[in-house]
């Protein structure tokens, strides 16, 4: 994929063409905040697409996001209790959690007086056309606006950004949504042979897993075990030491791959005191990176993970799981299965990083360095650091939890790697008010710890007013429309905004939007 220019009739392409969006981020970095409203009681805490779940009855399993007011033991015992919730996300920065519930109890969850509301886990999607439409469009006025600075960190939720990209500097990339599908090989085990030498992929791991476990020997028994199709770790009793097991795949024929796992905790893992590491190593386990510490979960979790370990091929990867600190009390451990690398050979013809291209789009209007193009086309903010939160699937979509999981990672990691700015090219339908909005909230609460968030407005301008999506409703991020270029040069006064460019005042609130 390729930054340049293309139609130069159209600057500003709501999403991917919105260069005047980073602009915003950088020019108004410590913008001002505005006030919001607040949430509401009983009946009020159900979003007006909820109530009508309620009314229309019926047992069917309903994808919602919950709010509470405080942490509570309250929200551990929902998930047992005669509600029948399956949780699907711990929101641990944010105060929200993602559940599946039937229909027919969604008063009864609304009416807990530690919620604050419930929304409908709505679909999200990303805000532009199909980037190949646009990837030459030029950023007129705006290329090349912030001096280069490798040091101006830019978090892009979006469908991922390609890790080989001449023109980025990606400094890494988290997996909320993982890939769908295989790419070139695949390095597998689903521990179905309740041992060390499961191979489930297309290709072979470079031997079994190896245990370092003080407290026995061999898949059976000790802190290092494979039981029930699962692979298991603790520390029971403290040995002292940190068990793990570790494997290694030959990654030197691929161009990139990405490492995936399922995982479990136990009833009895405590938050902030049990913890796991997951670490990769490039040398054969001479030296190690970590790439999560899991130490946010309370009791019985679970969840899916995958990252991009391009930055670590070679004819040795190591992928290792390890226990951090404790887990050694009665019912801690961490179970993982379904393990895998993904790998692209040289022969592939998949990106793996972001195979939708959206935001990789995105990434060079924002910090491309022109080397494509001979620096005739770069970013507003040449060279600047991406840091790739990949929230979309490989079409571009996704759910507001998977966005609300993509920002509760930022809010826990944005001082490790100095991440300074948010961008949203993506957007939902509003239903309510923003104070009431499970997205605009956690939008929010990065702008609340100081991190710029800006947002897309929507493209569904020829609807007319009201048409703004969420999170660009929130009266505190930065939110942006398109604009079209009339084909003057530098002469913007006779330039508009695009027909299609979502259009304020915002739908209950009345906020007026969009900002730029």
């Amino acid at each position: 994929m390729e930054i340049g220019a293309g139609n130069k009739r159209s600057r500003l392409r709501f999403g991917t063409r919105s260069t005047l969006l980073v602009v915003a981020c950088l020019s108004l970095l410590f913008g001002a905040v505005y006030a919001g409203g607040a949430a509401g009681d009983g009946r009020d805490k159900m979003s007006e697409k909820l109530r009508a779940r309620v009314e229309a009855g019926g047992t069917e399993m309903v994808d919602v996001i919950v709010r509470y007011k405080k942490h509570s033991a309250r929200e551990k015992r929902l998930l047992t209790g005669d509600l029948d919730i399956r949780q699907k996300w711990i929101f641990d920065k944010l105060r929200m959690r993602a559940y599946r519930v039937p229909a027919n109890k969604l008063e009864k969850l609304a009416k807990n007086k530690n919620v604050e509301f419930i929304a409908v886990d709505a679909p999200v999607k990303a805000s532009s056309l199909a980037a190949r439409q646009t990837a030459r469009v030029p950023a007129y006025g705006s290329y090349g606006y912030v001096p280069v600075n490798p040091n101006l960190t830019v978090a892009v939720l979006d469908s991922g950004v390609s890790s080989t990209h001449a023109d980025l500097h990606v400094a890494g990339q988290v997996n909320i949504v993982p890939l769908q599908g295989t790419c070139g090989v695949s390095y597998r085990d689903e521990f179905n042979g309740n041992g060390f030498d499961g191979n489930d992929g297309t290709a072979f791991w470079n031997g079994d897993w190896v245990e370092y476990d003080v407290a026995g020997r061999g898949p059976g028994y000790g802190n290092v075990t494979v039981n029930n199709g699962e692979l298991f770790l603790d520390d029971r009793p403290n040995t002292g030491t940190r068990p793990s097991a570790r494997r290694a795949a030959d990654l030197s024929q691929v161009t990139a791959a990405e490492f995936s796992f399922d995982f479990r905790t136990g009833p009895g893992v405590e938050a902030d005191e049990d913890r796991v590491a997951v670490d990769i190593s490039s040398n054969g386990g001479a030296s190690y990176s970590t790439l999560e510490i899991f130490d946010a979960y309370d009791g019985a979790a679970s969840g899916s993970r995958s990252y991009d370990i391009t930055p670590y091929i070679s004819d040795n990867t190591v992928v290792r799981f390890r226990v951090y600190d404790l887990y050694g009390g009665p019912s801690e451990y961490f179970a993982v299965d379904n393990v895998q690398i993904t790998a692209k050979t040289a022969a592939g013809a998949c990106n793996l990083s972001d195979p939708f291209g959206h935001g990789t789009h995105v990434a060079g209007v924002i910090g491309g360095d022109g080397t494509l193009s001979n620096q005739a086309y770069t970013g507003v903010a040449p060279g600047a650091t991406i840091y790739s939160v990949r929230v979309l699937d490989n079409e571009g979509n996704g759910l507001t939890s998977d966005v609300i999981a993509g920002l509760n990672w930022v809010l826990g990691n944005a001082a490790a790697y100095n991440i300074k700015i948010v961008n949203l090219s993506l957007g939902k339908g509003v239903d309510g008010s923003a104070a009431e909005d499970p997205l605009v909230q956690a939008a929010e609460a990065l702008w609340d710890a100081g991190i710029t968030v800006v947002t897309s407005a929507g493209n569904f301008g020829r609807d007319g007013n009201f048409t703004i999506t969420s999170p660009g409703n929130s009266p505190k991020v930065i939110t942006v429309g398109s604009i079209t270029d009339n084909g003057t040069g530098n002469d913007f006064f006779d330039d508009y905004v695009s027909t299609y460019s979502s259009q304020g005042p915002t739908l209950g609130d009345h906020y007026l939007k969009p900002d730029l």
